[in-house]
């Protein structure tokens, strides 16, 4: 197995947390949210498109649009709005619209499943947190076009511009769909992101309703990935409910992010060097495990690695429990952090 790291400037990490307070006080806010009308949306994207250089963007999507617009973007490192407007709406629309049809006809429009099935060789990439101008790791580690691409969650929050950050992760998605994929990190939730930044950010450059839409795409999306049938990826870690990943492939989409259970687990847990078994979590959900789970876990399912996120780590990247999990976070200077991407190119 040959393994290739590249990073860019850093620091002293500082973690952050959740409680299960606030996940429940982000549902309750949620819940006395009101939709704005279509007048009122409208009203923002003009005053969006009138303070940008920007132009609408329409679907479908093609690399010379994206490639100059990300270069664009990159140059200045000051993003316009526009970009997390109409062009959020294009894709959040047929993300609502795919929800509608799957109420209708069993959820037979969700094309990927739970638990995505990928082949080597291919980018994994952790947090980015509303950091956009951090995607100039495509620089590095090449364009979709010329390499696969796996984002274990976190898109949003924190960071200042999440809208942009999540409708290109989107727009690479639409235009290379079987080699550029996306999970689910504990952030693309309502009660979460309804506290950390992304609701606000919606609010303020478009309108509540694009926050719930994109809640709606947030709700469809894969929670974990295999990779050569030996690297299990996901957001957070394992899950004492887990005991075959047929339960994770069964998992009922669309759908909230629970406070307990598998779900849950796979998006908040987190390795404890301090823990045998399963302990108690500081950030008030899931649970912490130890090396001598993540030991029984691999050899129950054959496998070699757990690749995760969800931590800030000093390196960028991290191993644990000899080198049998590695925790990746792909955003340099957040709190001091540094950048990394973790490049799977081949079992051996």
């Amino acid at each position: 197995m040959r393994r290739n790291w590249w990073s860019s400037s850093g620091g002293a990490p500082v973690t952050t947390s959740h409680t299960r307070s606030e996940k429940e006080r982000g549902e309750e806010e949620s819940a006395k949210t009101t939709s704005h009308t279509r007048s009122e949306i409208e009203e923002w994207r003009q005053h969006s498109l009138s303070t940008t250089r920007s132009t609408t963007v329409a679907l479908p999507l093609s690399f010379d649009f994206l490639d100059p617009t990300f270069c664009g973007f990159k140059s200045s490192l000051e993003c316009p709005a526009v970009f997390g407007t109409p062009f959020s709406f294009s894709i959040f629309w047929r993300s609502e619209s795919k929800r509608e049809n799957t109420q209708e006809r069993g959820r037979s429009e969700i094309v990927f499943p739970n638990l995505l099935e990928l082949e080597a060789p291919i980018k994994i990439c952790g947090d980015i947190h509303g950091q956009y101008s951090d995607l100039q790791l495509f620089e590095y580690g090449g364009f979709p076009t010329q390499s696969n691409y796996l984002f274990l969650g976190d898109y949003v929050d924190r960071g200042k511009q999440s809208l942009e950050t999540i409708c290109l992760l989107l727009a690479y998605k639409i235009k290379y769909p079987e080699n550029f994929f996306l999970l689910r990190g504990n952030h693309e939730c309502a009660s979460i992101s309804r506290l950390d930044g992304f609701y606000d950010e919606c609010k303020r450059r478009f309108s509540v309703r694009l926050w719930k839409i994109s809640t709606d795409c947030f709700n469809c999306l894969p929670v974990a990935a295999l990779i050569d049938e030996k690297i299990l990826c996901m957001h957070g870690g394992l899950s004492p409910d887990l005991n075959h990943l047929d339960q994770i492939r069964n998992l009922q989409r669309p759908t909230d992010v629970p406070d307990a259970g598998l779900l849950c687990d796979l998006l908040w847990s987190d390795p404890s060097s301090d823990v045998q078994g399963w302990g108690m979590n500081d950030r008030g959900v899931s649970y912490t495990f130890g090396a001598d789970k993540v030991t029984e876990f691999l050899e129950k399912h054959d496998l070699d690695l757990i690749c995760r996120a969800h931590q800030v780590v000093e390196d960028g990247y991290e191993f644990f429990a000899n080198c049998q999990l590695v925790t990746v976070f792909s955003t340099p200077n957040y709190c001091g952090g540094v950048c990394q991407c973790w490049c799977y190119d081949e079992c051996r």
